[in-house]
């Protein structure tokens, strides 16, 4: 079955969105992602949802966290922890990123290698054609 998600307005501009759930060591969510093509990770999310949904607790090594380079070009050491994320019927473990400051909830590439996707921006539309089970 194909999953079809309308694109939402954030802070005055349309942006593809895709939901998932999103499962920690506490605790698990469904959530909406914005898609960014231009973010290589899996997923980026505010500090106050990880420590929520219990990640601070089992955070990966800060020997291992990697760096992230901001739009404005700041690099930004940041904190990851290992997470479960459900899109349709793809199952993933992934790490899952925040850093201070950070409000959005991103959905990036190293998510999309796993979908097969339609941007249909006259529409407003993203669709999920096919998924790959990992």
């Amino acid at each position: 079955m194909r999953m079809k998600y309308d694109y939402e307005e954030i802070n005055e501009r349309f942006h593809p969105v895709i939901n998932g759930i999103l499962a920690g060591p506490s605790k698990m969510e469904d959530l909406t992602f914005i898609v960014d093509t231009g973010f290589e990770g899996n997923i980026l999310i505010p500090l106050k949802l990880y420590k929520k949904l219990g990640f601070h607790k089992y955070e990966n090594p800060a020997s291992e966290s990697p760096l992230l380079e901001t739009v404005a070009g700041m690099v930004i050491k940041i904190r990851s922890a290992p997470a479960k994320l459900r899109i349709e019927n793809l199952e993933m473990t992934i790490d899952v990123w925040t850093m201070p400051d950070c409000n959005e909830l991103l959905l990036g590439l190293a998510v999309l290698d796993n979908l097969l996707i339609k941007l249909n921006g006259p529409e407003k539309l993203l669709e999920i054609l096919k998924s790959k089970r990992k």
